[in-house]
C-alpha cells in the first residue's frame, strides 16, 4: 500500500464512528473530500448508506456523493412521506437504491468499499457528514 493510500485510510478512520464528527474548518473537510475520492477511485465499487433527516436532505446527499464520485445515476426518487428520516442505500456496483423509512437517531452516510486487488483498502467508513460535497 502506498504512503497516499495509507494517509487517506488514516483520515477515513478519524471520521469514523456512531457519531458523526464534522470537519472544524474548510481545510479539514478538504481533506476528507479528498481521502475519500481517493480510496473511491481504488474500489472495484462502493456502497453508500445515507441517514437522514428527510426525504430531501437524504437525497441531496445522495446526488453530491454521486457526483463527488463522477457517477450519472437517476436519483428518480421514491414514494416516501417527506417528513420523516430515511435510510438510502445505493449499490455502486448495481447502480440500484432502495429507500426505507429509518428510527434511528444516526445521521450521516456510510461508505463501504470494495476492492478484490487491495485488501487494505476494505472496509466501511462512517458517518460521514451528509454536506460533505455540498
Amino acid at each position: 500500500m502506498n504512503s497516499e493510500v495509507s494517509s487517506a485510510l488514516q483520515v477515513l478512520k478519524e471520521y469514523s464512528g456512531i457519531e458523526t464528527k464534522i470537519p472544524a474548518s474548510e481545510e479539514e473537510k478538504v481533506r476528507l473530500q479528498k481521502s475519500l475520492l481517493l480510496i473511491v477511485a481504488e474500489a472495484d465499487y462502493f456502497n453508500l448508506g445515507i441517514c437522514a433527516s428527510s426525504y430531501d436532505e437524504g437525497f441531496s446527499a445522495l446526488g453530491s456523493y454521486l457526483r463527488a464520485f463522477d457517477y450519472e445515476f437517476d436519483i428518480s426518487r421514491d414514494e416516501v412521506d417527506n417528513d420523516v428520516p430515511i435510510y438510502i442505500k445505493f449499490n455502486g456496483e448495481k447502480l440500484s437504491k432502495i429507500v426505507s423509512e429509518y428510527s434511528g437517531n444516526y445521521r450521516g452516510v456510510l461508505v463501504t468499499i470494495f476492492c478484490e486487488t487491495n485488501e487494505s483498502i476494505l472496509g466501511t467508513y462512517g458517518h460521514l457528514p451528509l454536506f460533505l460535497f455540498d
